[in-house]
């Protein structure tokens, strides 16, 4: 039995026998499988008072990890590719681009220790992306001489298309690798969920797209200019939050709550936040069991990053160390500076060890300062 959270009304019972007290609003952002199942399956349950109880066929180790994907608690981690594999088997069924994205990242960390099975699993889960990573890695090595427990998660057919691959790379081992689809177009469960922000309309108060629009919120975050309402809910603030927890045990101070939103039956509270939309929006993708945010700019990751330690939410610095790694090559001081700022000691030493690639162009440009 897992630690019950707060008002939790339904229990995924995994095939291990472990209850885990979760809640339908957060089931129902998470996989769109899972919400049509809610409205239309009947649960068991042992009186018509107690949560529902839903049986799945995964195990606890399996569901805690989806369900840490799903809350805003800090990221889980796996020691072995082969319990990573049924949480994204799991993923792909239930259709959780959340969960898929954060085990993406988990997946691919394993392709210098077992790069064909890494190729397989992304296969089986029609992860394209990361199958033609792991495509591409596995020519530097004779792929007969490959071998991976994982082999019997793909047909003959993609085995067949991967040796093709290679054949093609040693007939002509002086050009790039060929290009190659290798999960069917529109198929990867990745893109279930549209990543695309929405456009900022420059009016004095807007509403968020979705999934912040209006619906079964009960409290609002105003964003700074343009303003706009992003239809939030406390518990899973809460959740992902001390900053936002405190908040509401305390009654929300007035300095914070300005002012409300008259429904047909309920007054929804209304607290202004610093952050700008693009930004909040990222926030709000971390905490809520979505599509991850895309984020572009080292401008970007740093209104993101101080979001995080202004909310103290872990997953915020978690994503947003990943995103200024990517931005190492393209503005190697930026991403130095920002990681000194938010002390991320790795990823110093990263961009540290990059510039000096760049010496002279940055003796140059410091020279001119």
């Amino acid at each position: 039995m897992t630690p019950a959270p707060i008002d939790a009304d339904t229990i995924l019972r995994t095939s291990d026998r472990v209850n885990f007290r979760v809640h339908k609003l957060i089931l129902s952002f998470a996989s769109p499988v899972l919400k049509d199942m809610i409205k239309t399956r009947q649960f068991d349950s042992a009186d018509p008072g107690s949560p529902q109880i839903f049986d799945v066929p995964e195990d606890a180790r399996t569901i805690e990890y989806i369900m840490r994907c799903c809350y805003p608690l800090p990221s889980p981690s796996v020691t072995a590719l082969q319990d990573l594999r049924p949480v994204l088997y799991a993923a792909h069924k239930y259709g959780m681009a959340a969960v898929t994205s954060l085990a993406k990242v988990s997946l691919e960390r394993y392709s210098s220790h077992d790069v064909l099975g890494v190729f397989c699993v992304a296969s089986r889960c029609e992860l394209e992306d990361v199958c033609a990573k792991a495509a591409t890695e596995s020519l530097h090595y004779k792929l007969t001489s490959l071998n991976s427990v994982h082999l019997d998660q793909i047909s003959a057919r993609q085995l067949h298309k991967l040796l093709q691959y290679h054949r093609r790379h040693l007939a002509n081992a002086s050009t790039p690798a060929p290009s190659v689809v290798w999960c069917s177009k529109n198929s990867c469960v990745s893109a279930t969920v549209s990543q695309k922000s929405p456009p900022l309309l420059d009016k004095p108060i807007c509403s968020a797209a979705a999934p912040f629009c209006k619906g079964t919120e009960d409290v609002i975050l105003r964003s700074s200019y343009p303003r706009t309402d992003f239809y939030v809910h406390k518990v899973i603030l809460s959740f992902a939050s001390p900053v936002f927890r405190n908040m509401f045990q305390l009654g929300q101070p007035a300095a914070t709550l300005t002012s409300h939103v008259s429904g047909a039956a309920d007054t929804i509270p209304i607290i202004d936040v610093t952050e700008d939309p693009r930004t909040l929006e990222s926030v709000l993708r971390c905490i809520y069991p979505v599509a991850s945010p895309i984020i572009k700019g080292l401008d970007h990751v740093r209104l993101f990053l101080e979001a995080g330690r202004q909310y103290d939410i872990d997953v915020v610095n978690t994503l947003g160390k990943a995103a200024l790694v990517k931005h190492i090559d393209r503005d190697v001081l930026g991403a130095f500076a920002i990681a000194l700022r938010y002390n991320f000691p790795d990823v110093c030493a990263m961009a540290a060890k990059a510039s000096l690639r760049y010496l002279r162009r940055l003796w140059y440009w410091c020279a001119g300062m």
